[in-house]
């Protein structure tokens, strides 16, 4: 027995139930088959000698191997789960140690091991959320604890549709350059379900040993885009700055602008150089075509539905 689900452009068939990604409308043959019915014995834990370390983070958490037949890619976390993910594509094996609950491997395969295959196949991705405003999608970009995601879930509650969060992949067609959906959720950190919720623990956390909360999309009140829609416009959330009436918006100049997509990829470190030649082909296509703006959000951090819509009045304002 087998599931089919969409996501990010690409049909997932997975030998048992993923909760948090969206069911196949229409039936084809899947992108990648994912194997998810193999938990390891300690036997499963050893690395060969035949197989070649290629990368290693430098707090040792992750590292990628190549098979000894050089077939395979091998992505492995220090807690024991890997994953093993053929070279030709189409196919991925999920092995984890019993005492890791499969709500954390499906927690790696939805962020980091999606985001590896979707550039190992020649995607371009930012590191970002995307939501609806007019029927375009507006990107919310920035650094670890900008608050892309916080400022998505906002937009979510004000009604706005949400298409994607963490994974934004862009596909560029002769004309338009368009953005895949992701899964009908958003990650939050307990303090950003405070300021939105009222508490840390109005929204459940999404694996049993992760601190990140779940909003579904799928919940009454809320909107999850599940067609692709054209790129309007991207924003840089950065520095919070005391003393500002409104939350301050500005123009990034073209070059700039670059600079920071390509900050902002979602490429791993370990990347291929052909497939990273087109990503910058698109980048730079979207630093000339359409408008990067800078964001100064108000420093008191539950203003974030005030950042929601200075962000929707600038973008109603600017031309494309």
């Amino acid at each position: 027995m087998s599931w089919s689900y969409e996501v990010y452009g690409l049909q997932l068939e997975s030998s048992r139930p993923i909760p948090h990604l969206s069911a196949c409308v229409e039936a084809r043959l899947p992108d990648l088959r994912v194997d998810l019915d193999n938990c390891s014995s300690e036997l499963d834990m050893v690395i060969y000698a035949a197989e070649r370390l290629l990368y290693q983070s430098a707090d040792s958490d992750v590292s990628l191997w190549e098979s000894g037949s050089e077939q395979d890619l091998i992505l492995r976390y220090s807690d024991g789960v890997s994953f093993t993910f053929a070279r030709t594509g189409g196919r991925l094996k999920a092995r984890w140690p019993s005492a890791v609950a499969i709500e954390d491997v499906l927690a790696y395969l939805l962020g980091p091991i999606l985001g590896f295959i979707l550039y190992w196949r020649g995607a371009a991705c930012l590191h970002a959320s995307g939501i609806v405003i007019d029927g375009e999608v507006v990107a919310l970009l920035g650094d670890q604890g900008a608050g892309k995601s916080t400022t998505a879930a906002a937009f979510g509650r004000l009604g706005y549709p949400i298409l994607t969060d963490d994974i934004f992949v862009v596909t560029s067609g002769d004309r338009t350059l368009m953005i895949e959906p992701g899964y009908p959720g958003v990650r939050l950190w307990p303090s950003s379900v405070s300021v939105l919720f009222g508490g840390p623990d109005a929204l459940a956390p999404m694996t049993p040993t992760w601190d990140k909360r779940y909003l579904d999309l799928r919940a009454p009140g809320y909107s999850f885009q599940t067609t692709e829609a054209p790129l309007g416009a991207i924003y840089v959330l950065d520095e919070r700055k005391a003393g500002l009436a409104a939350p301050h918006i500005e123009a990034i100049p073209k070059q700039r602008a670059l600079l920071m997509l390509l900050g902002n990829s979602y490429a791993p470190r370990y990347f291929r150089r052909d497939t990273r030649a087109a990503e910058f082909a698109v980048f730079g296509r979207i630093a000339a075509s359409v408008p990067v703006r800078r964001v100064n959000p108000l420093s008191d951090s539950t203003q974030v539905f005030a950042l929601c819509q200075a962000i929707v009045e600038d973008y109603r304002s600017v031309p494309a």
